[in-house]
């Protein structure tokens, strides 16, 4: 229904939790289907969705996380349709305490009051403009 779904995570290293995109991590192999794998993963683990009949995940290409300190890739996708089949069920002592839908316009305004701070869920956002996603 053009909602985007964020989930409101809380990050230890900050002491709060912060509303954000669903996202994960790769530790091992980096293969093309490893990569969409782990996005699907993440995004049932963290927010309880999945890909609607006729879903598709689209890549969205990726970026430098922090290029000043690592070489890492951070990978950007876009699932759609998708729907909320469950709870969140995250893993490894990470805690999700509300999954929420907002429309572009309402992602906009947590933009700008500052409300969302994650860096690639803004990468996301971004990468979805410039393309005429949202």
């Amino acid at each position: 229904d053009g909602k985007l779904i964020l989930v409101h995570q809380e990050r230890l290293p900050l002491r709060r939790a912060l509303w954000e995109f669903p996202a994960g991590q790769i530790d091992d192999e980096h293969s093309c289907e490893t990569i969409a794998a782990t996005a699907l993963r993440e995004l049932d683990e963290e927010a309880g969705c999945e890909l609607a009949p006729q879903g598709e995940l689209i890549p969205l290409s990726w970026f430098f996380g922090s290029q000043g300190f690592t070489a890492e890739h951070v990978y950007l996708f876009v699932a759609r349709p998708v729907r909320i089949v469950r709870p969140p069920q995250p893993v490894g002592g990470e805690h999700i305490g509300e999954v929420r839908a907002v429309s572009p316009a309402e992602l906009r305004g947590m933009i700008s009051e500052n409300i969302l701070q994650d860096a690639l869920t803004l990468a996301l956002f971004a990468r979805m403009s410039a393309k005429g996603i949202v």
